[in-house]
């Protein structure tokens, strides 16, 4: 359901101002779906929970993935944790050589080798103890900070596997409560350039791509 324009208007400008956010009481973390099971997380794919990424409102948010994609890793390696079913994969099909996906659902990896060409490979794990073999020239984690118990840890282990040269586009929700979550990330990677859009239905994101 569409929020309100005056919630909308409140969400992006608590966004846009950490300070408000903490004035508003809008600031704390909010709470990550860490305890979901993998029977869980297969279940809610089974069942169509997560059908809606491939939405049309959904689009502007993948573009801008592969925008950056093409501009910092063009012909070179991708990893992509948290890839679902695959919908982000299919737009960064023009601009990589070879490409990794890994998600908590086997069902999720499952419908995204469907139509996948042969230099794009998935495997079902956790992101929180993946461990990549080999290195890449862009890692991708959309909308999956939010499940990392410690994101400073992680953006270092993940920050090992990167390639010279190499980039990160984090994506995140736009929520009032994700400035803790984006601090975490820019002790460890510094930013080259911020994306944020917001829907028809007043849900927003920010993508950002960064680098060691």
């Amino acid at each position: 359901m569409p929020k309100s324009g005056f919630r909308q208007r409140l969400d992006r400008m608590a966004y846009s101002s950490p300070m408000l956010a903490r004035v508003l009481g809008m600031g704390g973390r909010k709470r990550r779906r860490t305890e979901l099971s993998q029977s869980g997380w297969d279940k809610e794919h089974i069942e169509g929970g997560w059908d809606r990424l491939a939405d049309l409102d959904e689009l502007a948010h993948h573009a801008v993935v592969a925008g950056y994609a093409s501009r910092l890793a063009r012909g070179g390696h991708f990893l992509d944790i948290g890839c679902g079913a695959g919908v982000t994969e299919q737009l960064l099909r023009p601009w990589y050589a070879g490409y990794h996906g890994v998600d908590f659902s086997d069902n999720a990896i499952e419908k995204a080798r469907i139509g996948a060409p042969e230099s794009a490979t998935f495997s079902a794990g956790d992101a929180r103890t993946f461990v990549p073999a080999r290195q890449y020239d862009l890692i991708i984690m959309c909308e999956v900070l939010e499940y990392f118990p410690d994101i400073e840890e992680q953006m270092r282990r993940y920050a090992a596997y990167l390639a010279p040269g190499g980039a990160f586009i984090l994506s995140m929700w736009a929520s009032r409560r994700s400035h803790p979550s984006w601090a975490a990330v820019e002790r460890v990677l510094k930013v080259r350039d911020t994306t944020l859009m917001w829907n028809g239905r007043g849900v927003g994101w920010a993508v950002k791509a960064l680098t060691p």
